[in-house]
């Protein structure tokens, strides 16, 4: 797939080749207006006729010209047209200028008729979709943030503001830029109505977190007869952050406990249900399970709705993420990343709403050093998500970093969680070179190795 460029308006080669007409334009018009007033005077049945054209002309270039270059801009997103001829307009360019060469040697009457009359259509097209499109107004409503692995729609909008002509056959394209990759959208319209708005939609399967930019926003046509075609370019941008995919622990998984001394009581520990309390009932989230369904009342209601079972008391848990990846990463290395990132947002989101009063702490190294803390609730989850969505992984990222940070929770007497996307020997080698005290705190915390391999029998994505 093609990598994400960003093309600032200096290195595109149509607002380049519009500047440059721009500048013709205005050098056109001051000519114009310069013969004007310092040129020959016209005998007076003509002076009229000859000032009212050459105002208009030079009026229309500055205008024209300067918009083009950008000193007149419209309010609102940035607009701008380009035309094209298409592969039909070729081959019926090349037909007229083969007959108007026939005419000038043969001095044919015929012929000249007939090359001229194939130049009818090629003014009427480019006339009609400049009609249709000038006063076309573009707009997209997107959601601000979704889930990978989860489809979103985005709407298009499209408004003719033409008092007296619909436009017809406009196809609505959006650009889609992430970090990896660029993707188009196409909406075909059949028809526009006078000052009428057109709501069309289309969906978006994101598959990876980030941020997803979107746009700018383009309309062309080539109707009625396909020679010319004219497209309408509007800067309206927006941005939907895709949130990390939360899975499902299975029943290998427990959560760890502290290491000092003194362990946490039985109750305290969420292994299986005996300690869980049954709150109340929720709607179903994307992730839980659906041994939680209460189905009687999900009947009743007409929707899914699970028991939110919290235990009681939950010990501190500490989440620190070791977001390694090496400096030309393949499809292997990117995947443990993607592995790592959902594996912590799925203990997040079970931590913080399984647990009523949990405190959850978590930290990212990835070349700079990210921390969250968060309790127990929805609202502390989508802060958390957020983050996880645009955490990348770095070369420089390290499991010294996060040594300071276990040794603070280890002292609160909290159940410390290193996740990480090396290999366990490769923690293990890089825990070695670490001072004595530093890697009895590595010692103390529970590993845990992002890998297709190792997680398979743990964590459920699908």
């Amino acid at each position: 797939m093609p990598r994400r460029t960003e093309k600032s308006d200096a290195e595109d080669p149509s607002v380049q080749a519009n500047r440059m007409w721009g500048w013709l334009a205005v050098l056109a018009g001051v000519v114009n207006a310069a013969v004007l007033l310092f040129g020959p005077d016209v005998a007076p049945p003509w002076r009229f006729a000859r000032v009212a054209i050459q105002v208009l002309v030079s009026t229309a270039c500055l205008a024209w010209g300067l918009r083009q270059i950008g000193l007149l801009s419209n309010r609102g997103p940035r607009r701008r047209q380009t035309v094209r001829l298409t592969l039909p307009a070729g081959g019926a360019l090349l037909i007229m200028v083969v007959l108007f060469a026939g005419s000038m040697i043969g001095r044919s009457n015929p012929l000249m008729l007939v090359a001229s009359m194939i130049s009818g259509p090629f003014v009427l097209n480019g006339w009609l979709a400049n009609v249709m499109l000038r006063r076309l107004r573009l707009r997209r409503r997107l959601p601000a943030r979704t889930v990978a692995g989860q489809p979103a729609w985005v709407e298009l909008e499209a408004v003719n503001e033409n008092r007296w002509m619909n436009a017809w056959l406009v196809v609505l394209r959006d650009e889609i830029v992430t970090d990896e990759e660029q993707l188009t959208a196409e909406v075909p319209l059949l028809r526009l109505p006078c000052r009428t708005p057109r709501t069309s939609r289309y969906q978006v399967l994101p598959m990876r977190r980030g941020r997803y930019r979107f746009g700018p926003l383009t309309a062309r046509t080539s109707f009625p007869f396909g020679f010319v075609e004219r497209t309408l370019v509007v800067e309206e941008h927006g941005e939907m952050l895709v949130q990390p995919r939360v899975g499902r622990l299975t029943r290998n998984w427990r959560r760890p406990r502290t290491t000092d001394q003194s362990p946490v009581p039985a109750s305290s520990s969420r292994e299986g249900m005996a300690a869980d309390e049954f709150q109340k009932l929720r709607e179903y989230r994307y992730g839980d399970s659906t041994r939680h369904v209460h189905w009687r009342s999900s009947a009743r209601r007409g929707e899914l709705l699970v028991k939110d079972l919290r235990s009681e008391t939950a010990a501190p848990l500490a989440i620190l993420v070791d977001l390694w990846q090496p400096e030309t990463p393949d499809e292997a290395d990117r995947e443990r990343v993607e592995l790592a990132v959902s594996l912590v947002a799925t203990l997040c989101v079970d931590e913080l709403t399984r647990h009523r009063e949990a405190a959850l702490d978590v930290a990212v190294s990835a070349g700079d050093l990210q921390s969250w803390e968060g309790r127990s609730g929805p609202a502390g989850v989508e802060g958390l998500l957020d983050e996880l969505a645009v955490a990348e992984a770095s070369p420089n990222a390290g499991v010294a970093a996060l040594v300071p940070l276990a040794e603070n929770a280890l002292a609160r007497r909290a159940a410390v969680l290193l996740v990480t996307t090396r290999p366990t020997a490769e923690v293990q080698r890089l825990a070695g070179d670490l001072p004595p005290e530093q890697r009895r705190l590595v010692d103390r915390m529970r590993v845990v190795e992002c890998s297709p391999v190792s997680l398979q029998f743990v964590l459920d994505l699908s």
